[in-house]
């Protein structure tokens, strides 16, 4: 499992390494996580063998 980690707003430490406004990582392994400010992330667990389209999700679906 990959972890996808976005930082919207503010600033925090992960593991050794700070991320601010705009920054994302991919994570292989956990690591800690502090806030240095008030800060906004979005995470998503991405499975690494999970099948995938290059045409997006919704892209043409027909319901």
């Amino acid at each position: 499992m990959l972890i996808f980690l976005y930082c919207f707003n503010g600033d925090c430490r992960l593991g050794k390494e700070v991320i601010t406004k705009g920054d994302s990582v991919i994570l292989e392994e956990n690591v800690s996580l502090e806030a240095i400010t008030d800060v906004d992330l979005v995470l998503f667990q991405i499975k690494k063998d999970a099948q995938y389209t290059d045409t997006g999700m919704f892209s043409g679906n027909k319901f």
